[in-house]
């Protein structure tokens, strides 16, 4: 952007792509750990609109289901992963109860790879 506020083109600009934007935006709140009423919040909305009018924002209902999408597909990444690579996985359970009386379970998954597969992930 030039001082009078005008967007300068550029060829080294990427191309829009709002189904890679709405990803990387799931992505974020799941990450973050964000509620996803937050989507809707004005000034949310004023920022994502001030990085790029294009991106049509969605609403917490789309966003909700957008990231069970996302769960699905990591977990079959991760069932294909744990098929290919792990021959056994130890699972733990832990339940508690929060202050508000609400319940929780964590499940743990421990597994052994080979050093070669490691070596191959993190390069």
């Amino acid at each position: 952007m030039n001082v009078e506020g005008q967007v300068i083109s550029s060829p080294l600009m990427p191309r829009f792509d709002q189904e890679k934007l709405r990803y990387l935006l799931v992505k974020m709140f799941v990450g973050m750990e964000l509620p996803f009423n937050k989507v809707e919040h004005p000034d949310f909305q004023e920022f994502v609109n001030g990085l790029n009018p294009k991106f049509n924002l969605i609403s917490r209902t789309t966003l909700a289901r957008d990231t069970l999408l996302l769960w699905d597909v990591e977990k079959a990444k991760m069932k294909n992963f744990l098929a290919q690579h792990c021959h056994r996985v130890s699972l733990t359970a832990d339940t508690w109860t929060s202050v508000q009386n609400l319940c929780y379970m964590c499940i743990t998954a421990a597994h052994r790879v080979s050093l070669t597969v490691m070596a191959c992930a993190y390069l």
